[in-house]
């Protein structure tokens, strides 16, 4: 099935996936497809947190064309970060 995936900066794409597809195997394949960091993305359907990383995304209710919103998370040092090389610049 093929759904379609918004991240927060606006930028929309799909993603083939199989049924049996966890939250954990769709963060590794927009990694790979989009190269942001699985280990800091965050997926919400339907105004629901999909937080069970080895849940398959059929217990959730995706299905074939639901629209899932990701966002990438940041610790409290990396902001400090990237604000620094901000005002450096």
């Amino acid at each position: 099935m093929k759904v379609i995936v918004e991240i927060l900066t606006g930028k929309v794409f799909s993603i083939q996936v199989d049924k049996d597809t966890t939250v954990a195997d769709l963060k590794r394949e927009i990694e790979a497809q989009e190269d942001l960091p699985n280990n800091r993305l965050i997926l919400m359907f339907e105004g629901s947190l999909l937080n069970g990383n080895e849940a398959p995304l059929v217990e959730y209710g995706v299905g074939e064309g639901s629209h899932l919103f990701g966002a990438i998370t940041y610790s409290s040092v990396q902001i400090l970060q990237i604000l620094q090389q901000n005002i450096l610049m």
